[in-house]
């Protein structure tokens, strides 16, 4: 008697629903891991900034160590004639021949600047950075070379062409550790136009309220603002609680907020909300603590 074995089909490979269910979990996967995965990595460009802030504190404290104990303008007058990255590039990388915008020299429209230490991770070029006040367009500010800027109490003698006024002496800071040295920009500008919390009875600048009060939109403004053939939104987040039309250079690039470098050489994260407050009972922009607007 004959016996039939029973016929076995041969499985090549996944059923249809099979290959869905997968490609489902992989998505789904996906869709965790990857924001996981940006945010790590602007946690690292964010702790990459951050070490060029604490090396820049103790540059400027070597220099400070080497001016009798003052430190430099923000913009350095006559002689010199530059911003305060070029006296405090050979405490930082020791770079010859760049401008005030960490660009070379001989080729101040480029992109790129050749200090590598003055420019953020996370700053990439905008293209307000490539005009002047008026919308005219200008290559030597253009691109991202300087992520960084000193607060507006930096401005010194150059702010009122009194070359030997100089910067600002340490003994001037009643509390350092509250007191902002550098603060991130988006635009190539050795002063950190952020207005107008940075105003006391010290300002000794007077280009800050022409930013403020004028119609630049370089800057972010409380405002809609149009700017070679863009327009760019108003940016509460900027200045928030501070009402007219004020601009603002301060870069939110990392996760909302900043990272501040204080005169003692301390860096630290704040949204910018946190710097200030809108009555101007608080400000870590000035020398008294507190911020109003010069009239």
């Amino acid at each position: 008697m004959m016996h039939f074995l029973p016929c076995r089909r041969n499985r090549g490979g996944f059923t249809l629903i099979e290959l869905l269910v997968v490609i489902a979990i992989i998505a789904i996967l996906a869709a965790i891991l990857f924001p996981v995965f940006a945010q790590a990595r602007e946690k690292a460009r964010q702790t990459a900034c951050a070490s060029n802030m604490r090396q820049f504190g103790q540059a400027f404290s070597m220099y400070a160590q080497d001016a009798d104990e003052t430190f430099p303008d923000l913009n350095i007058p006559a002689p010199v004639g530059s911003g305060w990255l070029v006296v405090i590039q050979p405490y930082v990388e020791n770079l010859k021949n760049i401008n005030e915008r960490g660009k070379d020299i001989t080729t101040p429209n480029a992109e790129d600047g050749r200090a590598q230490m003055s420019k953020c991770p996370a700053h990439f070029p905008d293209a307000r950075a490539a005009f002047n006040g008026t919308g005219v367009p200008r290559a030597s500010s253009g691109g991202a070379s300087l992520s960084y800027a000193m607060a507006d109490w930096a401005a010194g003698g150059s702010a009122r062409g009194v070359p030997e006024d100089g910067g600002r002496a340490v003994s001037e800071f009643a509390t350092p550790t509250a007191t902002i040295l550098l603060a991130e920009n988006y635009l190539n500008f050795t002063q950190m136009v952020f207005y107008p919390v940075s105003w006391d009875e010290n300002t000794r600048s007077t280009t800050a309220q022409g930013y403020a009060d004028g119609s630049d939109c370089r800057f972010d403004k409380n405002v809609d603002c149009t700017l070679g053939g863009i327009s760019y939104k108003k940016r509460d987040d900027v200045l928030p609680g501070v009402t007219g039309t004020f601009g603002s250079n301060l870069a939110t690039r990392h996760s909302g907020g900043s990272n501040y470098l204080f005169v003692d050489s301390h860096v630290k994260w704040f949204k910018p909300a946190q710097t200030f407050k809108s009555d101007g009972s608080l400000s870590m922009w000035t020398l008294s603590g507190r911020w109003f607007r010069k009239p």
